[in-house]
């Protein structure tokens, strides 16, 4: 049986504790490399989106944004009623388009302004009842424009609803006003 002996650069065989010392650096290294990946893995995930948290608490959705989204006509826009609480205003795309199963699609769900209240979008598969999408909240004059689906679906058209949801931030649990709209989703590839 062969003995492996390790020499340093100056021919001189290193002792015990000279190798508990450098398995010690080893290690230290490797946490340091481990606790850098994981705060840059974070850092990227706050920065591209994840989801964020608001004082009171209430989850924003990932792929929300703040301001109206581009719609070119003033008329669109109303002012707040009376009744902001019991009446609301969604815009939405009826018929999203995703290039395939995974990628982002045209969603186009606005919270306008005019709405006091947040918003959340629940989206099911009518054949299945099963939620293929959930925007988290949506604050007044924020929106989402594109995001993926929870579930990866295949190529083809797939009637859906779209269950939209006004809160308070401060009681989430009281659903003020609340409405469905059908959807036909098309997975291209």
């Amino acid at each position: 049986m062969c003995e492996e002996k390790k020499i340093d650069p100056k021919g001189r065989t290193p002792s015990p504790e000279d190798r508990k010392k450098s398995e010690k650096r080893k290690w230290a290294i490797r946490g340091a490399a481990l606790v850098i990946i994981i705060l840059l893995t974070l850092l990227g995930l706050y920065k591209c989106g994840g989801s964020r948290r608001e004082d009171s608490g209430v989850v924003i959705g990932a792929g929300v944004k703040e301001g109206e989204m581009n719609r070119g006509s003033e008329n669109d826009k109303k002012e707040a009623s009376p009744n902001a609480k019991s009446e609301m205003t969604v815009r939405m795309n009826g018929y999203p388009v995703f290039a395939d199963g995974e990628s982002e699609g045209s969603l186009n769900i606005e919270n306008p302004a005019v709405n006091e209240l947040h918003m959340s979008v629940e989206i099911t598969l009518n054949s299945t009842g099963e939620v293929i999408y959930d925007s988290g909240a949506i604050p007044p004059n924020h929106y989402v424009d594109k995001d993926r689906l929870t579930k990866v679906l295949g190529k083809g058209t797939y009637e859906a609803t779209a269950h939209v949801t006004l809160f308070d931030p401060e009681h989430p649990d009281t659903n003020y006003n609340s409405a469905n709209f059908t959807l036909v989703i098309k997975i291209e590839n």
